[in-house]
């Protein structure tokens, strides 16, 4: 029988990590290379917790709600993390070496692994990002009880404020890439998912300029102490185990190797 509280007393004691990008850097892939390590408990690409669900929950906004039914808004918002097939975007539906495969997570074991790790626990931002963590953890099949870093791909830099009230001695990851390279990808991307006419607007061109030159700044005034990782680095097998060093997690030969 599953002891969910030992296995959420876990949850609350891992080592955290977040990763916030600089735009067009690299980060879902840099994501890839941990999301099968045993020892790491993360999601399906970036999840936007904070400040676009937490904040903007209209269960949240109520003031009073249950925990079943903030998980609910929480799987119809994030359906397309929760079963693959449905992103489109980023290409999960054609995971696989066939191309044929996705992630499919039983919808009602998710949510019912969720809340009985939260039983007994507050209905907060922390607790609740954890057991839904958790519980996609456990419906991978994966062991919680080897898990030693909670990695969460924040994705933009406006979650930061606010993730690190629920985890102030959080580690930051930042990840950055050759400014050319930014930029170029950065102005193919709007060209192709913009549905506007004007994707090569004014507007657009300053803030992909504005986004190369900040790079990782936007983290200084919360922490000092930060990594800024580069696209072109990740396949240094010594980046990558001082990575893991740092992280507090063992090395592994598959992180040379994209999942994604």
């Amino acid at each position: 029988m599953t002891n969910y509280k030992a296995l959420m007393d876990r949850l609350l004691g891992l080592t955290a990590c977040a990763l916030f990008p600089t735009g067009r850097t690299g980060s879902d892939f840099f994501q890839s290379l941990l999301d099968s390590h045993p020892e790491v408990l993360t999601f399906n690409g970036h999840i936007r917790f904070h400040h676009y669900f937490w904040e903007q929950s209209v269960c949240v906004a109520a003031g009073s709600f249950t925990a079943t039914d903030v998980i609910d808004e929480f799987i119809g918002k994030h359906i397309h993390n929760l079963k693959s097939r449905y992103d489109v975007f980023e290409r999960k539906d054609q995971l696989g070496e066939d191309y044929n495969q996705s992630i499919d997570i039983d919808l009602d074991i998710f949510k019912s692994d969720t809340l009985k790790l939260l039983e007994d626990q507050e209905i907060n931002s922390r607790n609740v990002l954890l057991a839904l963590y958790g519980a996609y953890a456990l419906g991978l099949g994966q062991d919680l009880e080897q898990k030693k870093l909670f990695f969460h791909h924040a994705h933009a830099f406006l979650d930061l404020p606010l993730y690190l009230k629920d985890f102030p001695e959080s580690k930051i990851i930042c990840t950055t890439r050759d400014p050319r390279a930014t930029f170029v990808s950065g102005i193919e991307h709007h060209r192709d998912h913009n549905f506007r006419t004007d994707t090569d607007d004014g507007r657009w061109l300053t803030h992909t300029i504005t986004r190369i030159l900040e790079d990782a700044t936007p983290v200084e005034p919360y922490r000092k102490d930060y990594k800024v990782i580069r696209l072109e680095d990740l396949g240094q097998e010594e980046i990558l185990k001082a990575l893991c060093e740092w992280l507090g997690i063992s090395f592994k030969e598959s992180l040379t190797r994209s999942t994604w």
